[in-house]
């Protein structure tokens, strides 16, 4: 099974993830993850929209402070 980044869109191959996707392999079944660049960036993205929003910040993709949507927050 081939893994493809759903965000930088490299794919795996033999445990490398390399930038050109290779041509396919009689439909060679597919599948998403994140490469290591884009998970470790993916956790550093949350840690701070979670961190901004326990200070009170009002963002787009977060229920705003004391909308009882955060158990925190309630």
């Amino acid at each position: 099974m081939t893994r493809i980044c759903c965000r930088c869109t490299r794919v795996e191959q033999g445990g490398r993830w390399l930038v050109k996707r290779p041509a396919p392999v009689d439909r060679e079944p597919l599948t998403h993850g994140y490469c290591p660049d884009c998970y470790h960036a993916m956790l550093i993205e949350i840690e701070t929209q979670f961190a901004d929003h326990h200070r009170g910040a009002r963002l787009d993709r977060l229920q705003p402070a004391g909308s009882g949507a955060c158990p925190a927050c309630a």
